[in-house]
């Protein structure tokens, strides 16, 4: 870890060179320090997402270069020729990774041979090899951070804010413009940062250019003023009943309520608190008769399950036929105490027999019986029973 902060502290102050591998169309930027004392060499790289190095020291470097160059070294050359031609080679390496050189240099990525990635640089008779490890995720961060972005996000500020164009700059006017904003931005960086980034202009040259480059279709326009739009809070104590109502329309648990609930206006009938008197649980089934049930019929008549219309106030109108007078009861509130006499005796006598289709002729015939059974079997009083009675088997008491 602290050879590779010693690294990154030495190519501070050491420019970027720009190189595109050709088959994959991939940027890489390098920085190159040589040491003049100790015949050392270092090279880091990156393609903007990770960070490559190799430091090479003094016998390092003759022996890649002799491995680049069999044919231009020579092995049996004394300590002081060895030396003065390790220094050469150091130039020559130095001269090669400047911008002026180095754009006419041939980039081409190898096989590594003991490294994580390779790469030979060619210019005429100049070959070299370099073999680069991985520094590690944080300190490529770091690097990226410190020596790409925040370098060109302050220069882009100053490109952007300075009243003359940087491209008409003198040399000495434009080291003057950017050391000053480079001392505001060293004594407050995170204000710096916030009024480059916060400017229109940059910030909205900035969003274009990345939608550009990632092929985006609506291109965003390009702001110079900052427009304020309304961030006033909804007050939820305003809401009225109707948005309220809205919320729970559209809400399906609110839905849900709203249909099983009852509808508005709906009345629940009373349930009826009458119920038909049943038999003892110890009676046999053996005293059940025709007297006693003629005896439960004539209760329930007497006391109906539920309300009928108005028996007392207004009596049954006798009823008249084609051929004479019948008197009798109302046929509607006979047939009436009929379905009610028939519900509850069903499960003790059996449904009487079909009658027999009336034809036309017997018409009138018909008529006048069916109202003179209606009438008698209504009109008859516990006291009138026709037949024989038969003995009431005196058995447990009857209620």
């Amino acid at each position: 870890m602290d050879a590779f902060d010693d690294i990154t502290k030495r190519m501070l102050g050491k420019e970027w060179l720009a190189k595109v591998d050709n088959d994959t169309a991939t940027p890489y930027l390098l920085k190159f320090h040589a040491g003049d004392s100790e015949l050392s060499c270092s090279l880091m790289i990156t393609d903007t997402k990770s960070v490559w190095v190799e430091t090479l020291t003094s016998n390092q470097v003759a022996r890649r270069w002799r491995e680049c160059h069999p044919h231009k070294t020579k092995s049996d050359l004394t300590s002081r020729q060895e030396e003065s031609w390790r220094r050469d080679v150091l130039k020559c390496l130095s001269a090669a990774h400047t911008i002026g050189n180095f754009a006419e240099m041939s980039f081409e990525v190898v096989q590594p041979l003991y490294s994580d990635f390779a790469f030979e640089l060619r210019l005429e008779d100049f070959v070299f090899r370099w073999e680069t490890n991985l520094a590690g995720y944080k300190i490529s961060a770091e690097v990226i951070s410190t020596q790409i972005i925040v370098p060109l996000m302050s220069t882009a500020h100053l490109a952007f804010n300075s009243p003359n164009p940087v491209g008409g700059m003198s040399e000495s006017d434009l080291e003057t413009a950017l050391d000053k904003l480079g001392r505001a931005a060293r004594r407050t960086p995170g204000m710096h940062t916030r009024n480059a980034i916060s400017k229109p202009r940059l910030s909205t040259a900035i969003r274009r250019m990345t939608a550009m480059l990632n092929f985006l279709v609506e291109l965003p326009d390009i702001q110079l003023d900052a427009e304020k739009l309304d961030i006033t809070s909804p007050d939820s104590t305003r809401m009225t009943a109707t948005s309220e109502f809205e919320m729970v329309k559209h809400s399906p648990a609110g839905v849900a309520d709203i249909e099983m609930g009852e509808p508005a206006g709906v009345i629940a009938q009373p349930e009826n608190t009458h119920t038909p008197a049943s038999r003892p649980s110890n009676a046999n089934p053996d005293d059940d008769s025709a007297t006693e049930n003629s005896e439960d019929e004539q209760l329930i008549l007497k006391k109906p399950a539920f309300p009928t219309r108005a028996l007392d106030a207004h009596p049954p109108a006798p009823v008249h036929g084609k051929e004479g007078d019948h008197s009798g009861p109302n046929p509607e509130l006979s047939k009436e105490i009929q379905k009610l006499t028939n519900k509850t005796a069903a499960s003790d006598s059996p449904p009487p027999p079909a009658r027999p289709p009336v034809t036309k002729k017997s018409k009138r015939t018909a008529l006048t019986i069916s109202d003179s059974e209606e009438s008698d079997d209504i009109g008859a009083g516990p006291s009138t029973r026709r037949g024989a009675r038969q003995p009431i088997k005196r058995g447990g008491k009857r209620f």
